[in-house]
């Protein structure tokens, strides 16, 4: 799972240089893949 956010530099370096890395692509192979967008933050009401 990949928490990321649209500000977080970081997260475009991960997306951009690892997630794309064709070892990675392999290695997560029969894995699900989410990625969760927190750029708002907000959070479920109850």
């Amino acid at each position: 799972m990949d928490f990321y956010a649209d500000w977080c530099i970081p997260c475009h370096e991960l997306d951009r240089r690892t997630f794309s890395h064709p070892d990675v692509i392999t290695a997560l192979t029969g894995y699900v893949r989410l990625k969760v967008d927190m750029t708002r933050g907000d959070t479920p009401q109850s």
